[in-house]
């Protein structure tokens, strides 16, 4: 249970920074910097990746929790976008 509650949590803390990051990566990528967004893309994917596969390493249900975590921050992070 407790591997659950923290599978979601930390989904739902690393998606929040995948998916507000990206804002970044396109404010860099229009700026004519597209190395350095192409660099932040990669540790944002990276990031995403480590934890999946650390989670994956624990079992099925902290690896689902996280996914639902990261849906959920997904969800937030386009409520916050639509309303700036």
């Amino acid at each position: 249970m407790l591997t659950l509650l923290l599978g979601g949590l930390a989904g739902m803390a690393v998606g929040f920074l995948h998916f507000s990051s990206l804002h970044r990566v396109v404010r860099t990528l229009l700026s004519g910097q597209a190395a350095a967004a192409l660099l932040l893309q990669l540790l944002r994917l990276l990031t995403l990746a480590a934890l999946l596969v650390a989670l994956a390493r624990t079992g099925p249900g902290a690896l689902l929790a996280c996914l639902a975590g990261i849906i959920v921050a997904r969800s937030l992070a386009i409520a916050r976008s639509a309303r700036t």
